[in-house]
C-alpha cells in the first residue's frame, strides 16, 4: 500500500510537470557594436571624392560636412550661406564666415572669376573636381600692390592652402601676392600649394612696405611655402 502511494505521487507530480505551461524567457538584446575594422593602417579617404563631404584630410580621414563651408557657381550671396545643400556663390563670401572651427572651403568644378583678399586668417581652399580661379579683372575691388591688382591677395599672419586648385591670372597683374600691411620685412604667413596647377611660376610674389618683388622662383611667397603635386604651366 505504501509503495502504491509513492507510485501515485511520482506519477501526479509528472503530471503537473507536464501539464505546466513553459516560462517564456525575455529575450536579451545583444548591444549593436560599431566595430572599427579598419586596424589605423588604412586610411578612411584617399582623395576628396571619397568622402560624402568632399574633403580628405592629410590624416586620411572625411571631414564630416558640417565642418565644410562650401561654394559652387550655383550658390547665393546670402550671409548664411556655405552649407552643403546652400552653397555660397562666391569664394569671398565663404572666406569671411570661415572661423578656427570651420576654415575649410569646398569649391565645386567651374570658373570663379574674383578677387579674393584672406587676412589674418586659416583657411584651407579645396578644389572639388580642379576648379579655375582667375580674375580678368572684372569688379576689381584693390590693388594688391603698386603695379596693379591681383587674383588672391593674403596678408598679415595668414595660414592659406590651397588644395586641388587650378589657378591662372590674364594680363591684369599676379596671381597670388603675400604682403604686409605695415612697412616691415617680417612674413608670418603660410602658404601651401598642392594637387593643383598654377598658371606661372612667376605669378607668385611678394611685397612689403618697401617694393614689390617677383621673382624667377616659386618659393619667395612667402618665405615659409610648401608646393608638392602641382603642374606648373
Amino acid at each position: 500500500m505504501r509503495a502504491l502511494n509513492i507510485l501515485s505521487i511520482v506519477v501526479l507530480s509528472l503530471s503537473v510537470v507536464a501539464c505546466t505551461e513553459p516560462v517564456e524567457q525575455p529575450e536579451t538584446e545583444i548591444p549593436d557594436l560599431d566595430i572599427n575594422t579598419n586596424s589605423g593602417d588604412d586610411p578612411e579617404c584617399t582623395t576628396h571624392s571619397d568622402c560624402e563631404s568632399r574633403v580628405c584630410t592629410d590624416e586620411g580621414l572625411c571631414l564630416a560636412p558640417e565642418a565644410v563651408i562650401y561654394v559652387a557657381k550655383t550658390g547665393n550671396l546670402e550671409e548664411d550661406c556655405g552649407s552643403f545643400d546652400s552653397p555660397c556663390f562666391s569664394i569671398q563670401t565663404a572666406i569671411e564666415q570661415s572661423v578656427p572651427s570651420r576654415h575649410t572651403i569646398s569649391i565645386a568644378s567651374g570658373r570663379y572669376d574674383e578677387q579674393i583678399k584672406i587676412h589674418s586668417r586659416k583657411v584651407k581652399l579645396v578644389g572639388d573636381n580642379i576648379p579655375i580661379l582667375t580674375f580678368t579683372g572684372r569688379g576689381q575691388q584693390f590693388n594688391c600692390s603698386s603695379s596693379g591688382s591681383c587674383l588672391m591677395d593674403i596678408l598679415d599672419d595668414s595660414d592659406v592652402t590651397l588644395d586641388s586648385l587650378h589657378i591662372e591670372i590674364s594680363d591684369v597683374g599676379n596671381a597670388i601676392v603675400c604682403r604686409t600691411s605695415t612697412n616691415d620685412e617680417i612674413f608670418e604667413n603660410q602658404l601651401t600649394i598642392k594637387n593643383g596647377i598654377l598658371m606661372n611660376p612667376e605669378d607668385v610674389g611678394r611685397q612689403t612696405g618697401f617694393g614689390y618683388q617677383v621673382s624667377p622662383d616659386i618659393l619667395v611667397c612667402p618665405l615659409n611655402v610648401s608646393i608638392s603635386d602641382t603642374l606648373l604651366t
